[in-house]
């Protein structure tokens, strides 16, 4: 049985480095699309976080959310892109932190449009040489242990392709900070509440959108997780 399930932890991981690969390539040729839902995207991270946990106390790291109650968190964005977002800055902040360190998770609002969404870890760090190229695709940093160098690159590519953007700061032996800003709406979202029901809207250039219902995302979060 040990054997099966590391057979099968093996087929996991294979699969969905091939659908990285597969997303970045639709990246670059403008063919990746959004599936826009309504949801609250403090409860998505928080959720990530939870999913997190159990690897944070096998290395004593003490993973925090910090998050306003005074906002309201909801935004409309493609709810499994800004899932992988979370969970790849998160997993990379987990992997080059070491034991009895902190990792926090801030989201903020910096105006009534945009969502912040900062992943600060007081880990290895990086040299500058290094983060002018953190999100180059299939970059590894000096210090990289294990992982392919897709995670950083794609999630940059997710979340340019909501309009955003993603910055990094780090400094060798202090930390990393990744920041990403999301905007609360997309374009086509901005004149038209997201149905209930799946409704199909116009292809915006170079953009696919598509609106879907988002009851069951945050019961389905952590199944589509790969930790």
């Amino acid at each position: 049985l040990k054997r099966l399930q590391t057979a099968m932890d093996n087929v996991n991981i294979l699969i969905k480095l091939v659908n990285d690969i597969m997303d970045l390539r639709k990246s670059k040729e403008a063919k990746m699309s959004l599936t826009l839902s309504s949801f609250n995207l403090r409860d998505l991270a928080a959720t990530v976080i939870d999913a997190y946990q159990s690897t944070a106390k096998t290395k004593q790291l003490d993973i925090t959310l910090s998050a306003s109650q005074e906002y309201d968190y909801s935004i409309v964005a493609d709810h499994d892109k800004v899932m992988r977002i979370m969970t790849n800055l998160l997993s990379n902040a987990i992997k080059y932190t070491p034991s009895g360190k902190r990792i926090t998770v801030t989201l903020s609002c910096p105006d009534q449009e945009h969502f912040t969404l900062e992943v600060k870890d007081t880990g290895v760090g990086m040299d500058k040489d290094d983060v002018s190229r953190v999100f180059e695709q299939f970059f590894q940093a000096k210090n990289a242990v294990g992982g392919t160098g897709i995670g950083l690159a794609l999630s940059k590519a997710f979340a340019e392709l909501h309009h955003g953007q993603v910055h990094v700061e780090s400094e060798k032996g202090l930390g990393t900070t990744i920041t990403v800003q999301l905007p609360r709406l997309q374009p086509a979202s901005s004149d038209a509440p997201v149905a209930p029901k799946a409704v199909a809207v116009a292809e915006v250039e170079p953009l696919a959108l598509q609106y879907t219902n988002s009851n069951d995302h945050q019961e389905n979060a952590k199944d589509q997780m790969v930790v």
